[in-house]
């Protein structure tokens, strides 16, 4: 038998095995993070610890882009600007949709917003991310049904100032030394 022949079968193993392996690796149980939204004013049904009565969303997204920026040449005309897309948040309707709905239709000045982001730890959950806005705005509402069986919304929500505050988890599952930095998207100054 030549090297490759011998080498076909050794393949069709490498490849199962590769393939059982993905399937594998696809099956675990991913850690269920947890997004809360506070807003002082509106209140929402959650029952969690530490969260009672805000707004549970299913899916948080934003993104900052440097506007003047290219790949190939860095900066184009001195310093740039960042540019922040209004934060995209996906949730379930509950006591909370109406004000928040109405709030989109008046341009109502939401003062603080708090976005936490909790994962599992332990028999609890615990908070390793806390967004905070200031002289919020619910820019766009959308209601649907196409989340499963349940209505479905989507609201995004521009603002003035966003803090970001990351919270690590030491390995003995105490909480570590957050580390927060913040800015003011109007005067596009970082915030001390």
């Amino acid at each position: 038998m030549n090297l490759r022949t011998r080498g076909i079968p050794n393949l069709n193993i490498l490849l199962a095995l590769i393939v059982a392996f993905t399937f594998a690796a696809g099956s675990r149980v991913q850690a269920q993070i947890n997004v809360y939204l506070k807003i002082d004013s509106i209140q929402g049904e959650s029952t969690a610890r530490n969260h009672e009565n805000e707004i549970l969303a299913t899916g948080c997204s934003f993104k900052v882009d440097q506007v003047g920026v290219t790949a190939w040449a860095g900066p184009v005309g001195g310093a740039s600007k960042s540019a922040a897309t209004p934060i995209m948040l996906k949730k379930l309707v509950d006591k909370s949709s109406p004000q928040l709905f109405i709030s989109s239709l008046l341009g109502t000045n939401l003062r603080t917003v708090s976005l936490t982001f909790t994962k599992p730890a332990g028999a609890g959950e615990v908070d390793f991310l806390k967004i905070t806005l200031t002289n919020a705005l619910v820019t766009s509402y959308s209601l649907s049904s196409e989340v499963g069986d349940q209505a479905g919304e989507i609201l995004s929500l521009g603002y003035q100032t966003i803090t970001y505050k990351y919270t690590p988890q030491l390995q003995n599952g105490s909480s570590g030394t957050p580390v927060s930095v913040g800015f003011d998207l109007i005067r596009n100054l970082r915030l001390p």
